[in-house]
């Protein structure tokens, strides 16, 4: 036989052999104890992300709303108030409304 007839006939017994071996069955308890490790591992090393991230959105809202209300505040110029009321307006086509309510005083 040649060397190509050989591998062909390997490769054929280890199909075979592959084929015909049954299929271990794992402890019954083998998938529990699984499941246990992962709890385990999960529950300690795992940070709940909304826990951190929910207060930290609200906080940056705050700080958003303080900084925005400061700078409104700041700039007394009733002229560029009108002027960016007006831009605004042109600008989300708010032009034919009435715009007295963004003045706030």
């Amino acid at each position: 036989m040649d060397k190509k007839n050989i591998i062909e006939n390997e490769i054929e017994k280890t199909l075979k052999l592959l084929e015909e071996s049954e299929r271990l069955t794992p402890n019954p308890f083998f998938y529990a104890k699984i499941e246990e490790k992962l709890k385990e591992k999960g529950g300690k090393n795992r940070l709940n992300l909304s826990l951190i991230m929910k207060p930290v959105a609200l906080i940056a809202l705050i700080l958003l709303n303080i900084t925005t209300i400061a700078m409104y505040v700041k700039g007394d110029d009733a002229t560029s108030r009108s002027e960016i009321v007006s831009i605004l307006s042109s600008d989300f086509g708010a032009g034919n409304f009435n715009t007295d309510i963004l003045n706030l005083r």
